[in-house]
């Protein structure tokens, strides 16, 4: 269960105000327009991403075990020191994207579905 509502986060975020240590497990963010957006510290496992407009995020000390980000837009998105572990990836666009000491396994698929290649 998330600590916070869809319709909160976005509240949050439309004031340009970091999301911080919450627990967002679980939700879903499709398709929303989240440029910008500093999630850094927030537990988002098994969150949807699929097609949402990430650039230039910040998901940096993340956990986003799980996290479905197809089609999403991550260009110099950072996840640095993020865990990443059963993320997919599959058609993400992720240039200039950092993952920096980020965790990940042999399902990412930044590197095989994404459009681009990130910075590790």
């Amino acid at each position: 269960m998330s600590d916070l509502t869809r319709e909160e986060v976005l509240e949050k975020l439309s004031n340009k105000e970091p999301i911080g240590e919450v627990n967002l497990e679980k939700i879903d963010l499709s398709t929303c327009d989240l440029g910008d957006a500093d999630f850094s510290k927030a537990n988002l496992q098994d969150a949807n991403f699929s097609g949402a407009s990430l650039q230039g995020a910040k998901f940096v000390e993340c956990d986003l075990q799980g996290a479905n980000f197809r089609g999403a837009n991550l260009h110099r998105a950072d996840f640095t020191k993020a865990d990443l572990r059963w993320s997919d990836m599959k058609g993400a666009g992720v240039r200039k994207a950092v993952f920096k000491g980020s965790k990940r396994d042999k399902s990412d698929d930044y590197r095989k579905g994404g459009r681009s290649r990130g910075r590790a």
